[in-house]
């Protein structure tokens, strides 16, 4: 493939979701030698519509105003997701092997929590509880094929009950699967080029997780300020327009229509005008229910052993953050 002649990244923020991403953002884009992408998440790889535009597109609409920054970086923490495990290989075979991977790993019971409220609190998506949506997931999981997974991507799940499910899956179960999510990262990129970090360091001493990335990428380490954005719990003034929103997404030729790379511009103001003045902060998070915490517990019990393992270390804060004793 010959590569375009406008700039390309050689640094990706694979994920996971809910995971500490905007802090990261908001940090690297302190460092004079990081260039980001206006748009935070370019998702290119992850949507078919955006990659069939080709790497050209890709550059000249996201990275045509870099610079001399020796890090031009794409942040597109969807990668990382279950919707289809093609995205790693595709950025492999698009952009060669020699890139530096980002990881960022929280508990997985709360991020799974975190994720589902985003999806009911503030897409109006969900319409179950967390014990009820997690047992679906959880269900279907073994159930859901690469073809449900490229499917269900696209959007289906605005309109079908299977698809649903599979989103459930794929957004607050599978993200937590994370020493798969490292193996078939470093399967590709090997070891050397992936930093894992883990959100109970980032809130311990974020200096120091900061100076990890910086040295990682090959950066001169520099001050960032502790209070750096982090994204907040938020709910919708008016629920009843998201969901009106959402039933004329579930429309498929306009989905497609409004999904439309070019149209990013358009889809960014109309999200400014019906949804982001539709937020409020939340201030009701209540704790997940005791019978989803046991079943995500034990779900994944032997993901977190085999990610210490890899990381070699002890993961005992995440089992007593959602002990046995407070679950029942």
């Amino acid at each position: 493939m010959i590569l375009p002649r406008n700039a390309l990244p050689n640094f990706i923020h694979a994920g996971v979701p809910k995971s500490a991403s905007a802090t990261i953002n908001a940090m690297l884009r302190t460092h004079p030698d990081v260039f980001l992408p206006r748009q935070k998440e370019p998702s290119f790889f992850n949507t078919d519509e955006r990659f069939a535009e080709g790497l050209e597109w890709y550059s000249t609409t996201h990275f045509a105003n870099a610079g001399s920054q020796k890090i031009l970086g794409d942040m597109s923490i969807g990668y990382a997701t279950g919707f289809g495990f093609d995205t790693a290989k595709r950025i492999a075979e698009t952009l060669g092997t020699d890139l530096k991977i980002l990881l960022t790993f929280r508990e997985p019971i709360a991020r799974a929590y975190s994720q589902y409220g985003m999806s009911h609190n503030k897409g109006q998506l969900e319409q179950l509880g967390f014990a009820e949506a997690i047992d679906r997931a959880l269900s279907a999981g073994p159930k859901i094929t690469e073809e449900d997974r490229l499917r269900a991507r696209t959007g289906t799940y605005y309109s079908s009950k299977s698809d649903m499910d599979a989103f459930r899956w794929c957004m607050y179960v599978e993200p937590g699967h994370y020493a798969d999510i490292y193996e078939i990262w470093a399967g590709l990129f090997g070891a050397d080029n992936i930093l894992i970090l883990l959100t109970d360091d980032i809130a311990a001493d974020f200096q120091s997780q900061a100076n990890r990335l910086f040295e990682f990428l090959g950066l001169e380490t520099i001050a960032v300020e502790p209070d750096m954005k982090r994204n907040v719990a938020t709910a919708l003034r008016y629920p009843a327009l998201r969901r009106i929103l959402n039933r004329l997404y579930a429309f498929g030729p306009l989905r497609r229509t409004l999904n439309a790379p070019r149209l990013d511009a358009f889809r960014k103001s109309l999200r400014k005008r019906f949804l982001t003045r539709n937020y409020v902060a939340n201030t009701q998070v209540r704790d997940p229910e005791p019978e989803a915490v046991a079943r995500l517990r034990d779900h994944y019990e032997p993901q977190i052993v085999r990610l210490e393992k890899l990381l070699g270390r002890d993961l005992g804060m995440w089992r007593t953050k959602y002990s046995r004793e407070t679950s029942e």
